[in-house]
């Protein structure tokens, strides 16, 4: 799933709100969406945020694998409050609709990204929620990539 919880940023293509109750940011601008033309500008960047799916609103619309328990979901976004979603800001950016859609369904894996400085700034490149393994392997300057072994569980995480 590439979609992302709102941010302040112009570019909007892959952002939502992530639950009914979200509260926006300060804005930075109009909002901007790609087209084939180029840009087209939104202006009332909430208004019209609040007219599409939520990110919970879309994992509740997921087709369920017959054994979830055997199942890797992947998520640009990470799910909140792991460490996993900590940002230059200090501040954890991650998404409460993708953290409750793990713990209730609890899949084998679910792999993310989207806050390169995380692990850095955290400590924390993988988690668990319930029996489900989280991962964030981060990326800054260096080439960081986590090797997987599903059979075992063997998870390992390179920098070069």
């Amino acid at each position: 799933m590439n979609l992302i919880v709102d941010n302040p940023f112009r570019l909007k293509d892959r952002c939502r709100i992530d639950t009914e109750n979200y509260l926006f940011q300060l804005q930075i601008g109009a909002g901007l969406l790609s087209s084939p033309d180029g840009f087209r500008e939104v202006t009332d960047w909430p208004h019209y945020a609040r007219e599409l799916p939520t990110i919970e609103d879309e994992l509740a619309n997921l087709v369920l694998p017959v054994d979830i328990s055997q199942t890797v979901y992947v998520f640009h976004m990470p799910p909140i409050n792991l460490g996993l979603d900590r940002c230059f800001l200090g501040k954890d950016f991650g998404s409460e609709a993708i953290y409750r859609f793990i713990l209730e369904r609890q899949p084998l894996l679910s792999l993310h990204g989207h806050i390169h400085e995380s692990p850095e700034l955290s400590g924390n490149w993988y988690a668990k929620l319930g029996h489900t393994c989280c991962i964030q392997p981060g990326q800054l300057e260096d080439l960081i990539y986590v090797i997987i072994d599903l059979d075992i569980m063997k998870i390992e995480r390179f920098c070069k």
